[in-house]
């Protein structure tokens, strides 16, 4: 389900030029691709343009630094659905402001209504049915697991979602405000390693809305592990208008350059 995140990779190094007289001036300064495929394939960058040029001596910095960036990767390997179809609902039976099944606890600012084949597909499901805007519904680990919260099914009538909030040990995660309607797909920036979110809803005066088939996986370690150098950076072919430059790395990734000027800090 997940998709690794690509993360940009810098490298640190000076080389000398093999030209002893020479001065870039009018330099674009800023931080430009090595375009390439980062893992296994070497960079390549000749288009390296000056104007007025002077001779004197110099010695050509090519800086490229490398500074780890936390990235997520890997995918849940199993999930856990919460369909409330083995529960025993009673069609209309007040269930309170809180009902738990297993290791779930879903909570209102509203009161929770047992509906028995409401849900999807005419199954069962978890309703409110009274309550002042905004409502609030919060599903969270009794133990305080975290998980990937992957998605759930919003049964709309009268309301409208307007925001999914994530947390982690009580910390804010991020608040999903698109895609919040009929099968709602939860970001994995925010969601993947969580262990609750609050849904936030106007239901416009009418407080009629189910939910169902509540879908959770393995939460998703982050990586902080920079990656490494798999052909050491090099630089080649360096002349007044131009050099080529090449490097790999051990994963998925972009790598960039920038052009100092001679004789500045790197």
């Amino acid at each position: 389900m997940k998709s690794t995140s690509y993360i940009l990779c810098f490298l640190l190094f000076t080389v000398k030029a093999f030209s002893s007289f020479a001065h870039y001036h009018n330099v674009d300064f800023g931080p430009r691709l090595l375009e390439g495929d980062s893992t296994g394939t070497s960079f390549e960058m000749t288009d390296f343009r000056t104007e007025h040029i002077v001779e004197q001596p110099f010695e050509n910095k090519i800086p490229f630094k490398i500074t780890p960036y936390s990235h997520i990767e890997g995918s849940s390997a199993s999930a856990t659905v919460v369909d409330f179809n083995s529960s025993g609902f009673v069609e209309g039976a007040n269930l309170g402001a809180i009902y738990t099944e297993g290791n779930f606890r879903f909570t209102t600012s509203s009161t929770w209504i047992a509906d028995a084949d409401s849900g999807t597909g005419g199954s069962a499901a978890l309703y409110i049915t009274s309550g002042s805007d905004p409502i609030t519904v919060t599903v969270e680990t009794v133990d305080g697991t975290e998980l990937d919260f992957q998605s759930f099914t919003h049964i709309v009538f009268f309301g409208t979602i307007t925001g999914i909030e994530g947390f982690k040990d009580g910390s804010s995660e991020g608040t999903q405000t698109t895609g919040l309607s009929g099968t709602v797909t939860l970001s994995n920036t925010i969601f993947d390693s969580v262990d609750k979110m609050v849904i936030t809803l106007n239901a416009s005066g009418f407080p009629i809305e189910g939910f169902d088939d509540f879908t959770f996986g393995t939460a998703v370690a982050s990586d902080t592990d920079p990656p490494t150098f798999d052909v050491a950076p090099s630089a080649s072919s360096v002349t007044t208008t131009g050099f080529t430059a090449g490097a790999s790395i051990d994963e998925g990734g972009d790598i960039y350059y920038v052009v100092v000027a001679d004789g500045a800090s790197a």
